[in-house]
């Protein structure tokens, strides 16, 4: 759990690397202005010189997490690039508590959180895919491996009780042998299915257009 540290200099930057410290241990319900406040060792209301409030720490936040997810880098493949980069979005996503919420009904303003976007947009519009389809697309995969990731930190969050495959081979025993060991809903595999899925999908528009 972050405590108070030793006084730094208070930046927007310094704010959003004790948010996801916050995050990472507690979640995003935790961040509150007071919160970040008392561990930068400072009052609460100094932060409106920096932020506007809450709101604003969680896209900085969210915009920490994403300098860890890096570049979107062009191999001229767009399809493994696209799959490369939302894998490593994913990955960082997962090891930050339920930051993925961040995402949800807005778009994070933040450089970091925006060029991985711009540049996904402009891959797929290289490779012939009209700009404004490309843009649905792009923002269609954000929504998944965002999405995912937070399901996956909920289904953490209540793995007290029986394991699914248990009650689902108490209740409908057919729909394990159907789902064939797919019911550890922590997995990587069902989220590179639907990945795979999606892309496959956009290549498919892509040609036909």
């Amino acid at each position: 759990m972050p405590t108070p540290t030793t006084r730094e200099p208070v930046t927007r930057a310094r704010i959003g690397q004790v948010a996801l410290e916050v995050i990472d241990a507690e979640g995003t319900r935790a961040v509150t202005m007071r919160r970040i406040a008392a561990v930068l060792g400072v009052q609460a209301p100094s932060l409106y010189a920096h932020v506007r409030g809450r709101d604003e720490i969680l896209q900085l936040a969210h915009a920490q997490a994403m300098t860890e997810v890096g570049p979107f880098s062009s191999s001229g493949d767009w399809r493994d690039d696209l799959r490369t980069y939302y894998r490593r979005m994913h990955d960082v996503l997962l090891a930050h508590g339920d930051v993925a919420t961040v995402q949800f009904g807005s778009v994070p303003l933040t450089e970091e959180s925006l060029q991985g976007f711009e540049s996904a947009i402009r891959a797929l519009a290289d490779s012939g895919l009209e700009p404004r389809l490309a843009a649905r697309a792009t923002e269609r995969l954000s929504l998944y491996v965002t999405a995912d990731a937070y399901e996956q930190w909920e289904f953490a969050q209540r793995s007290s009780g029986p394991p699914p495959e248990s009650v689902m081979r108490e209740l409908a025993p057919g729909l394990v042998d159907f789902l064939d060991g797919n019911t550890d809903l922590g997995a990587e595999g069902p989220f590179e299915f639907g990945l795979d899925l999606l892309i496959a999908g956009i290549d498919r528009v892509s040609t036909a257009t």
